[in-house]
C-alpha cells in the first residue's frame, strides 16, 4: 500500500540511534568510596550484553575495570570502580584503587585492593618511572564485589 511504502522513503536520512544509558536496578545515592554502586547494565541490550574489562594502555587510567557492551555497535561504557575504595596517594582527588587477585599460596583467588602507583601503575609518575606508590592494601568484600557478579573473573 501506498501508505507503507511512504514511511520507508529511501530518501530520508535514517535517524541517529541514542547513546544507551546507565539503569539503576535501585534508586540510589551516587557511589562513593565507601557504597557500592548501583548495578548497571546496557539500556539498549541489558545487563547480560555487559562485559568487564581492564584499561590496559600506558594512560592515567591504566588497569581501572569498567563496563561495555558486547553488542555490535553498541558504544555503552561506564567505570566499574565507583564503590572501590580510595588509594591514599596525596592529592585533591586520590584515584580509585586497583581491583587485583591474590596469587599467594595461602590466599590465592582471594580479591584485594592495591595502589595503581609505582612499577607497572596507571599514574603519571609510574609512566615517567617513578616509583610513586601509596603502598595501600585493603582485602575486597563482598560488598564491592557484588556489583561485578557473574563478570569478574581472576584474568579480567
Amino acid at each position: 500500500s501506498a501508505a507503507v511504502s511512504g514511511a520507508f522513503s529511501a530518501s530520508a536520512p535514517p535517524r541517529p540511534q541514542p547513546r544507551p544509558q546507565l539503569v539503576a536496578a535501585t534508586a540510589a545515592a551516587p557511589a562513593t568510596a565507601t557504597s557500592a554502586p548501583a548495578v548497571v547494565g546496557c539500556r539498549a541490550h541489558g545487563r547480560r550484553s555487559l562485559v568487564l574489562r581492564r584499561v590496559q594502555k600506558e594512560t592515567p587510567n591504566r588497569w581501572r575495570l569498567f563496563f561495555a557492551c558486547r553488542a555490535a555497535g553498541c558504544n555503552f561504557f561506564e567505570w566499574a570502580d565507583g564503590g572501590f575504595p580510595r588509594c591514599k596517594c596525596a592529592g585533591p582527588a586520590p584515584p580509585a584503587a586497583v581491583l587485583r587477585v591474590s596469587k599467594k599460596e595461602a590466599s590465592g583467588g582471594r580479591w584485594f585492593f592495591s595502589c595503581r602507583g609505582g612499577k607497572g601503575g596507571g599514574t603519571p609518575a609510574a609512566a615517567a618511572g617513578a616509583a610513586a606508590s601509596c603502598n595501600f592494601f585493603e582485602w575486597a568484600q563482598p560488598s564491592h564485589l557484588q556489583p561485578l557478579d557473574g563478570l569478574l573473573h581472576p584474568l579480567t
